[in-house]
């Protein structure tokens, strides 16, 4: 999940375009008008699907993923890259694995997966830590709260068996964006 400079510049320039010039909350209409304001030829794209169809709806549902990802990195540049108030009400929830530890998962949360995940491999020499599942979610730290007073944990590691639980509780849950 790499971020282009090139995508933040033009969300960046959309944002101001509409009048987003210092914090805002990530809505759906937002990204939505962000998204067609970037990609102006998007639905042109996908205009032969239909819009009930499959392949239309990941296309959307993709892009939109993508301008929220901006979103959160451009709340986090304009926080002065504070993520301390920023991740409070936005962030990633993830799941970690490590074959090093083949019953355990751990549950998180960052704004940055992969400098997260970077976080982790430098405790191991054979850089084997893999990020099994992420949510872009409102509220990370409730719903990571949430998750780990409702199945048995060690802290934020959960026993593998439990992930269904963890799945059923994010699926379950008003936060996933």
């Amino acid at each position: 999940m790499k971020t282009s400079h090139k995508s933040i510049a033009l969300v960046e320039e959309a944002l101001k375009t509409i009048g987003y010039l210092h914090l805002f909350e990530i809505t759906e209409d937002l990204t939505q008008r962000v998204t067609h304001l970037v990609d102006p030829e998007l639905s042109i794209r996908h205009k032969n699907k239909s819009k009930e169809s499959n392949s239309y709806k990941n296309a959307m549902s993709h892009s939109y993923q993508i301008t929220k990802r901006d979103l959160l990195k451009i709340l986090w540049l304009r926080n002065g890259k504070s993520s301390k108030n920023i991740s409070r009400n936005y962030g990633y929830l993830y799941i970690l694995s490590n074959p090093a530890w083949k019953s355990k998962l751990k549950v998180g949360v960052t704004i940055d997966i992969p400098s997260r995940l970077s976080s982790y491999q430098t405790s191991s020499p054979f850089r084997d830590f893999k990020i099994e599942k992420y949510y872009l979610v409102k509220n990370p730290y409730d719903l990571e709260k949430t998750i780990l007073s409702s199945i048995p944990s060690q802290g934020e590691w959960i026993d593998v068996e439990n992930l269904s639980k963890v799945r059923k509780i994010i699926a379950e849950s008003s936060a996933v964006m």
